[in-house]
């Protein structure tokens, strides 16, 4: 049930308005947090359970595992086994087909792929089931007590599918705090999510039309139009994931939740380092923290540092998809950080500096970052390696072929640079204030309110209406 889905809306409706129910029946009961939290919940399985029923019985079986394991953290034995049984169900599910294929053909034997079902938000809400066991047992904070908590944690329906994968203390420090829903936290969640449907339906699902042509048969275009189609969908993926994430923290924002930007201009950054801050960042800070740092970060030597850093991209390419073109596409990024990392220690012995230089040097840096950026994006987005390969030579290929100057694309990238302008702007003029803080009208008055409906209204009338999936649904 995509988020962007009339099915969806109008189950989000109905969540909504009952929770309102519940807090006018029972808002001044000293048990309305306890009604609150599983109605809540109750609502969370019965969205997984409406695309599969076996998804519900998963997450609950891997609750449970995650619960006992942090509760019994002093016990090494549970506590690895709550650990193995976490890796062990993304491993069975998402990757048993991929890992037995490539064996079998190493070998050089055929192999028929089993039909194994890949339950919703898999891979999401089995690094939020990791982060929680290892941060117990880290001792950064207590294991919860109450699992009514910790199923909730686990299985919120809004960041289920797309993310951003929330720590575990954040959210049930929220739920602690007793979160409810009222008007003013619906005037800012409703203007988050009008803005993630903009990106999403407008930009993100019509850019798509024009990458899959071409991607489909990059032999049959210009150099120039295959080109400007990976351009395309890196602008694509962006207000994709970008504009999930906003709905999904937008709709959290009305029921009672706060949870953080998931990206920050990330085509803003000036080198690969930080365009890994500033995109998925819910992500890149998980790998940083769980895998990275545990693989020994940049604490024993140099060489080691850049071996980690490649195995940490490595490893988060083979995260989004069983197939070789991610992990092709992590190991690429990860030579960029590695690459990156040798460019400023050399800087530094060179010039005894790590920083940019002036406005030229980061222009060019930028636009630089971008290139490499949009190169590894075509691994990410191509069926093959061999279609890859293929998109790559026809970029330079300067025979006749089919144009297509994709107007769409050339709107996309213009709302890009808006975005970017008003969120510097703004910076400015909150004097330093993060560049990726929402855009929030004050709707009590009539100017910003005649802006919001009418974003609205652009919203409805140029969305695309196709059956176009959120990508990182299938992550």
């Amino acid at each position: 049930m995509a988020f962007t889905s009339f099915r969806f809306v109008v189950f989000f409706v109905v969540v909504y308005a009952l929770l309102w129910l519940v807090k006018w029946v029972f808002g001044k009961k000293d048990f309305y947090q306890s009604v609150y939290k599983v109605f809540l919940l109750l609502a969370s399985y019965a969205f997984m359970a409406f695309a599969d029923w076996r998804f519900a019985v998963c997450i609950l079986l891997l609750t449970a595992a995650v619960y006992f394991a942090a509760l019994l953290k002093s016990n090494k034995v549970v506590f690895t086994a709550g650990v193995v049984i976490s890796i062990a169900q993304l491993a069975v599910f998402k990757y048993f087909n991929f890992f037995v294929g490539s064996f079998a053909a190493l070998l050089g034997s055929t192999y028929t792929t089993v039909n194994i079902i890949v339950p919703l938000g898999v891979s999401f809400y089995t690094f939020s089931a990791l982060s929680y066991i290892i941060d117990v047992y880290r001792g950064k904070y207590e294991a919860e007590k109450d699992f009514i908590n910790v199923a909730l944690y686990m299985s919120f329906f809004p960041k289920l599918t797309s993310g951003p994968i929330v720590r575990a203390d954040k959210f049930l420090s929220q739920l602690k705090n007793k979160p409810c829903i009222d008007f003013d936290r619906f005037k800012i969640g409703i203007q988050i999510v009008v803005c993630g449907f903009f990106k999403k339906m407008v930009l993100a699902d019509h850019l798509n039309i024009f990458v899959n042509d071409v991607f489909g048969s990059p032999c049959a275009f210009t150099g120039a139009t295959v080109f400007l189609a990976t351009i395309a969908y890196s602008l694509q993926i962006y207000f994709d994931f970008s504009g999930y994430s906003d709905i999904a923290i937008g709709f959290s924002k009305m029921m009672g939740f706060d949870f953080e930007k998931n990206f920050n201009l990330p085509y803003l950054s000036l080198n690969p380092t930080e365009f890994w801050k500033r995109w998925h960042i819910s992500l890149s800070s998980w790998l940083q923290e769980y895998l990275y740092y545990p693989l020994g970060g940049n604490r024993k030597g140099k060489i080691r540092t850049y071996v980690n850093l490649f195995l940490t991209m490595l490893i988060g390419g083979l995260w989004h998809g069983a197939d070789w073109t991610f992990i092709v596409w992590g190991g690429i990024n990860g030579l960029g950080l590695v690459v990156h990392k040798l460019f400023v220690n050399w800087k530094v012995k060179k010039f005894g500096r790590k920083d940019a230089g002036g406005a030229v040097w980061k222009i060019c840096s930028g636009i630089l970052t971008f290139l490499f950026a949009n190169f590894c994006w075509i691994f990410f987005r191509a069926d093959s390696l061999t279609n890859a390969v293929n998109v790559i030579k026809q970029i330079f290929y300067t025979g006749v072929g089919i144009r297509q100057p994709y107007t769409w694309a050339f709107f996309a990238l213009l709302i890009a640079l808006a975005e970017i302008i008003a969120a510097i702007c703004r910076r400015n003029k909150n004097m330093g204030k993060p560049e990726h803080e929402y855009l929030i009208f004050d709707l009590s008055k009539v100017i910003p309110l005649a802006l919001f409906l009418t974003l609205i209204g652009i919203t409805i009338m140029m969305a695309y209406v196709g059956n176009t999936a959120f990508i990182y649904g299938n992550f």
